[in-house]
């Protein structure tokens, strides 16, 4: 994600704040430059290498056409290229003085003001906030409106009702949010889990080597797959999320499909929607990528960008996702409309369509976010996995724009700000694995620690409880001194294989010791 980086400035190249993090406006770049990140998401851009060195005209051109500035990392640029940047920054404009207004820069700070704006919209959305005191429910309900950023933060914490409240506009109006209380433990439901994400994926197998086969779709397996995703997920959130976290180093087309219905199914549960529409969304993120079966694969995994016939073939999958599922009959109209909008964005910068803001549905805008994450934070052949938080802080850099903010909002309140399974560095330097988030109301999650504070492995993992970030504890509280959550990490960080410790049996339990 974006951190504070300055514009270029036209000399003193060596005092720039961070070298590895320059915003570049489009027209000052040029071949030999290291690009770092773009001023809109990867995904949808041809550039799929998220870290290249511009080495031709044809991808110079494609940057400036598809972006407005772009972020250069000046250790890995040729220095030619950054000695010839230099000499265009200083024509395109003159140094400010150390004196001069700091409204009166090269050009807008965007990128800090976006920064800072995402990096506090992710802690409304995920953070404890406390409940307004003093007022009453109805004019605490009113307060919330006109404050998509943390309505559901505050609601979440401050009254069940108001939660309910706050997200019935997200769903149709003719459909009343559904509790789901959780039904089992996390140890009682993760064997059931285990068979829910292994029968998903065979289901999405067999189906993709039907496709190949030039044979027609036959999606019973694929319903029952989705209602299982379902019902594991209603009994407990968190044992699946858990198991789809443990499989990252299975990437493969039928793995991804399952990890966006999860994510999918996860949101649906957090709004409230029925188990109906929730097994309605596993089917989406189970088949909205089934049409790649018709696209080179070479293409899907090329680093770098791609040429603009291959983008366009590229984006040609969602077409052949729907023409396979058409001759389905009983197949839900909002499961093709899932899979057919899945890449459009609000602004009307995605595809096919190029639909914007409510011509695209409520099952489309929860894929698109669903299958950004997933495709985040799931190491792929030409690009390193993000961390969980740097991928729902991409969310949010684009929430309003390529995202729907409050769907957004809400997904981060579901997966929350360090998701299960995810990779975390504790306060004492160990790194662990999250197992399970706070209850509502309580600050302790359960995390499965997996090194030493020297960051070797244990041999035999262990149960602890930790705090999240925001909650340290008062002196002398009963939270003082417990360890906690500091930062998210990316999936295989400090060497560490990607695992399953419950399913082999070689976990020291937190239940054991108490």
């Amino acid at each position: 994600m974006r951190h504070p980086a300055p514009l270029v400035p036209d000399d003193a190249l060596e005092a720039w704040v961070d070298r590895h993090r320059c915003r570049v406006p489009s027209e000052a770049l040029d071949v030999g430059l290291f690009v770092v990140e773009l001023d809109r998401p990867w995904h949808d851009t041809p550039f799929l290498l998220q870290g290249f060195t511009i080495d031709s005209p044809e991808e110079l051109r494609a940057l400036r056409a598809s972006c407005s500035f772009a972020y250069i990392d000046l250790d890995r640029s040729n220095p030619v290229a950054v000695q010839s940047l230099r000499v265009r920054i200083t024509e395109r404009s003159a140094r400010p003085t150390p004196t001069q207004d700091p409204g009166h820069e090269l050009a807008p700070r965007a990128d800090l003001r976006i920064s800072a704006a995402t990096r506090q919209r992710f802690r409304q959305f995920a953070g404890p906030l406390e409940a307004p005191s003093g007022r009453g429910v109805l004019a605490r309900i009113r307060s919330l409106v006109g404050r998509p950023l943390a309505s559901a933060a505050m609601a979440r914490h401050a009254d069940p009702g108001i939660a309910r409240h706050a997200r019935r506009g997200l769903l149709p109006s003719d459909l009343e949010a559904t509790p789901h209380p959780v039904a089992r433990s996390f140890d009682d439901e993760l064997p059931r889990a285990r068979r829910a994400f292994a029968f998903g994926e065979e289901a999405l197998r067999g189906l993709l080597d039907a496709l190949r086969a030039g044979q027609p779709a036959e999606l019973n397996k694929i319903t029952t797959a989705a209602y299982a995703l379902a019902d594991s997920l209603i009994n407990n959130p968190h044992a699946l999320l858990w198991i789809g976290r443990t499989r990252d180093a299975d990437f493969n087309p039928a793995n991804h499909g399952v990890k966006v219905a999860l994510y999918l199914v996860a949101l649906a549960r957090h709004l409230g929607l029925p188990r109906r529409q929730m097994a309605e969304l596993a089917m989406v993120g189970l088949l909205a990528d089934i049409g790649k079966v018709n696209v080179p694969q070479a293409l899907l995994d090329k680093p770098g960008m791609l040429g603009a016939d291959e983008f366009a073939q590229v984006k040609l999958h969602v077409r052949y996702s729907l023409e396979a599922v058409s001759a389905c009959a009983d197949l839900p109209d909002g499961v093709e409309l899932g899979i057919g909008q899945h890449h459009e964005r609000l602004d009307g910068s995605g595809y096919p369509g190029g639909l914007k803001g409510d011509e695209i549905s409520l099952y489309g805008r929860m894929a698109a976010i669903a299958d950004s994450f997933a495709a985040l934070i799931t190491p792929r052949a030409y690009a390193a996995a993000a961390s969980p938080q740097d991928a729902l802080m991409n969310l949010c850099e684009w929430a309003g724009s390529s995202f729907d903010e409050p769907l957004v909002e809400q997904f981060v309140q579901a997966v929350g700000m360090f998701p299960v399974g995810s990779l975390v560095e504790l306060s004492s330097g160990e790194v662990a694995r999250v197992v399970t988030l706070p209850a509502p109301r309580l600050q302790r999650m359960r995390v499965l620690v997996l090194t030493e504070a020297d960051k070797a492995p244990l041999a035999r993992p262990r149960e602890e409880e930790a705090l999240g970030a925001h909650e340290s504890g008062p002196v002398g509280s009963a939270q003082a001194g417990r360890v906690r959550v500091i930062a998210g990490l990316p999936s295989g960080s400090h060497g560490l294989a990607v695992s399953d410790p419950y399913a082999e049996g070689r976990v020291e339990l937190l239940s054991a010791r108490a």
